[in-house]
């Protein structure tokens, strides 16, 4: 299960006002939209394994639209 897949679950099954970038995005590790801080660290959230607990964020140094989604990604 990656990230994604726990935010799609979120959205589907306890917040549907979340917003995030989701799998209709290119979903290839190539457009970077989905990169948002797991754990502390930057990654990308359709590619990045969930072990244990989670933490997500935005990424800093951008200005934050909504939830996870920020300006200029």
């Amino acid at each position: 299960m990656t990230v994604m897949d726990v935010l799609d679950y979120i959205y589907e099954n306890i917040d549907p006002s979340i917003a995030y970038h989701s799998h209709t995005s290119c979903h290839r590790r190539v457009c970077a939209r989905c990169n948002v801080v797991i754990n502390n660290k930057p990654g990308l959230s359709c590619h990045t394994e969930v072990t244990g607990d989670l933490t997500i964020d935005p990424l800093p140094r951008y200005e934050v639209i909504r939830d996870l989604v920020v300006k200029g990604l």
